[in-house]
């Protein structure tokens, strides 16, 4: 996927649990085209899709946009514990689950920096504001998590100008719905960590109220977003929507999320600029 944004090179190296190191590239010269790109983010951004954002950041083929990703970088096998079972046929055979299993982190991922995004994600070069009405999770966040620091690989790449991120940060301004759904989103989740604690059967129902009151209010503020693009259906699935009603159906409720898709919209203009700069 990268290879097809960057003309070649390598785009990630692994270390393996006995410390070898082994650069992965893109071995084919040429993409299919040199357009400005964004690559959208946020917390749920994991494991390969962190690799391609990050990789496109290095290279400055893309602007980084939205909120830090998850910080994956190590890679895992499970092994059933179960005796009876013979690992060279594990996809022939069921285990008895009820010997459990035990997860085995056999490598590590570094960027072409020779630093990793493990617990530390890929970070936007222009960062939106989190709208999402629920915390956050992240790699680092998790129970004996792997902390990556660099390695000593050489890596041989062709990296493009820099690209205007300040010029960019500078034309950006976030939109007054999304200012305000951040700030919902701020009073809800204050209001349920006060839920966690210990309080008393009427102050609880209080808050609750309120609560259920500020996701009703973030509900329906996303229905006076007014987007700068009116989404359409890609011409490769007209024929796919003749097949079935209920595709149809499908492809409109999708068509009619992304209309009212706040971020995609704050990117759009984002991208907007970007086309400007490089005309």
């Amino acid at each position: 996927l990268v290879g097809i944004f960057i003309n070649y090179g390598p785009v990630i190296v692994e270390e393996i649990a006995n410390g070898e190191l082994f650069s992965y590239k893109d071995m084919n010269r040429g993409s299919i085209t040199s357009a400005p790109l964004i690559v959208l983010i946020n917390a749920q951004s994991a494991s390969a899709s962190e690799v391609v954002a990050g990789a496109l950041q290095d290279y400055n083929r893309a602007l980084i946009v939205g909120q830090t990703s998850f910080g994956k970088a190590t890679g895992q096998n499970i092994f059933p514990l179960d005796p009876a079972v013979d690992m060279l046929r594990t996809n022939q055979q069921k285990e008895n689950e009820e010997w459990g299993y035990a997860k085995a982190t056999r490598m590590g991922l570094y960027r072409i920096t020779k630093q990793s995004a493990q617990a530390k994600g890929i970070v936007p070069d222009i960062e939106l504001l989190n709208i999402e009405t629920f915390p956050s999770d992240y790699e680092r966040e998790l129970p004996h998590f792997i902390q990556l620091d660099s390695v000593e690989k050489n890596v041989y790449a062709t990296i493009g100008a820099p690209l205007p991120i300040e010029r960019l940060k500078a034309m950006y301004s976030p939109t007054s719905i999304s200012v305000r759904l951040s700030e919902l989103r701020d009073s809800i989740l204050t209001i349920e960590n006060q839920l966690n604690a210990s309080l008393s059967f009427e102050k609880s129902v209080k808050l609750l109220q309120i609560v259920h009151k500020l996701y009703d209010a973030h509900g329906t503020i996303f229905d006076e977003a007014k987007t700068l693009y009116t989404p359409v259906s890609k011409q490769f699935n007209a024929a796919q929507l003749l097949v079935a009603p209920y595709l149809e159906k499908y492809d409109h409720q999708f068509t009619t999320r992304l209309l009212h898709d706040i971020e995609l919209n704050e990117a759009y203009q984002i991208m907007l600029d970007f086309i400007g700069i490089h005309q």
